[in-house]
């Protein structure tokens, strides 16, 4: 009962005005708990991740919880055997930190649990950017390479989703059902947290996450749940500052039974949390949510039958969605823009100042938008032009926009748009395209690619593009929305 009690207590409000600005660029956080048997084996290897990417740019804080006296090792029991709270975790720590540069080891004394721990240790920290792990390591590294990518672009919160397609799950054929039933208990718990917070992902609950320096001094200055449900108030704390976030694919190792979640227990204290979290969200503890502006109500001078087709488009469209797959930094290329409802919506909502550019070559609407949305953000931050690479032959664009434009070309004319588009997108950026074709039936439409999309996947490949794909449709059409990353070394 006294772990509940030390979990169910929220950690007090805290002036973090005195903790130190960022003197390196990556602080990766690791809680270690009971980890005698992995720490080591995790330390070298992130360590070596790092050092070869990141020389000189890195810390490695690790976090050991000694809760009450050190536990003393009886004699003939061998290092790691104890199964005590500390586990001697905090006797390796210390050695490692002593054995390896750029690794601290900072004592949390308190209360007991992962949320309450990465407080700890970040108020330690000095990195910009603010990554963390869990001390097995069960998640490839990989991840935050791709991560501190997308948080140089300006997102302020990146996590793995093991939900997403892409993602996936190493482990021995024996782990099979454990896995499976972790993986429907996680969907379950996801699903109930989506409903209750309004949290917009489908895992969060996955041990890597990579955040900004300025959204984790938001995080853990206020009251923060001190065991793992704390990482339904970061993309709560997100969300209501308007930051923004993204989901990455990961890579899971699975290696045996042995998890710190306890069925019945966690139950007990997701009861409990739930409704807390969910008080505070109410109490608008966590900032109010970012909302775009109903944009179509700038087209009052339009048509009718224009005015109609607008809100439509805007109803049956999730331009949240697809905006937050293109970077926050950097000029952003809506290609085939239209009335220009995605390049306005990007101008409104993003708090980074930048430069957002529609382009189509239909001349009566690109009048349209530049007519409604000429005041938004300033000529400098939001510009439509007729055309389509033309205006800009030297630009390079941390994200270029396809949505639902390409049915209307021939397939030579739509790998030549693809190609150019991949051109012109620099290093580290993202494309997105959004294609669709009438369900029941019916035909798609001309220039169209088959029903599969495969043959999209395998173009965007051919341009060295890593792809990931997921529905982005509504009752009446059948939409793929193609998530397309330029490599940082092309």
């Amino acid at each position: 009962m006294k772990r509940l009690w030390d979990e169910m207590r929220a950690l007090p409000e805290c002036d973090f005005s005195a903790i130190r600005t960022a003197s390196t660029k990556i602080s990766l956080l690791i809680p270690a708990k009971s980890a005698t048997h992995c720490l080591r084996a995790t330390v070298e290897k992130a360590h070596g991740f790092f050092e070869a990417r990141f020389p000189g740019e890195f810390e490695i804080i690790l976090i050991p919880t000694v809760a009450g006296e050190k536990p003393e090792k009886t004699e003939g029991e061998t290092e790691g055997e104890s199964g005590d709270a500390a586990d001697r975790t905090f006797e390796l720590a210390e050695q490692l930190s002593q054995e390896f540069s750029n690794v601290r080891c900072i004592i949390h004394p308190g209360p007991v649990g992962k949320g309450a721990a990465l407080r700890t240790g970040f108020q330690a920290s000095r990195g910009s950017h603010i990554l963390f792990t869990d001390a097995d390591l069960p998640y490839d590294l990989g991840f935050f390479e791709k991560a501190l990518g997308k948080l140089d672009l300006g997102y302020s919160l990146v996590t793995g989703n093991r939900r997403l397609k892409e993602s996936t799950f190493e482990l021995p054929i024996g782990l099979l059902n454990l896995a499976y039933r972790r993986h429907r208990l996680g969907m379950l718990f996801n699903s109930f947290a989506r409903f209750m917070l309004g949290i917009e992902t489908t895992d969060t609950q996955a041990g890597i996450k990579a955040m900004s320096r300025a959204l984790a001094l938001s995080v853990f200055a206020r009251p923060l749940c001190p065991g793992f449900f704390f990482d339904l108030e970061i993309f709560l704390t997100a969300q209501g500052s308007g930051k923004r976030w993204l989901d990455l694919p990961t890579v899971l190792f699975l290696g045996s039974e042995k998890s710190t979640v306890r069925i019945l227990r966690e139950s007990y204290l997701a009861t409990f949390w739930l409704n807390r979290i969910w008080s505070r969200k109410l109490r608008g503890v966590y900032g109010g949510k970012s909302q775009l502006p109903w944009l179509p109500r700038l087209f009052s001078h339009a048509p009718l039958l224009t005015k109609i087709r607008i809100h439509l488009k805007w109803a049956l469209t999730p331009y949240r969605r697809i905006s937050k797959y293109l970077p926050p930094k950097g000029a952003i290329l809506d290609l085939g823009c239209g009335h220009g409802l995605l390049a306005a919506s990007l101008a409104c909502q993003d708090q980074v100042p930048r430069r957002v550019l529609g382009v189509d070559d239909n001349s009566v609407l690109i009048e349209q938008a530049q007519k409604a949305f000429g005041s938004l953000g300033g000529p400098k931050s939001l510009v439509f032009e007729k055309g389509w690479f033309q205006p800009f032959p030297k630009e390079r664009f941390s994200g270029i926009a396809i949505i639902d434009g390409l049915r209307k070309f021939s397939s030579e004319n739509q790998t030549r748009i693809l190609r150019d588009a991949a051109q012109r997108l620099a290093p580290g950026g993202t494309l997105v395209v959004r294609e669709r074709e009438l369900q029941w039936g019916l035909e798609p439409p001309s220039g169209s690619d088959p029903e599969t999309g495969q043959n999209w996947v395998e173009f965007f490949y051919e341009q060295g593009f890593e792809v990931r794909s997921e529905p982005c449709g509504n009752p009446v059409f059948r939409e793929t929305l193609y998530v397309c990353e330029k490599p940082h070394h092309a």
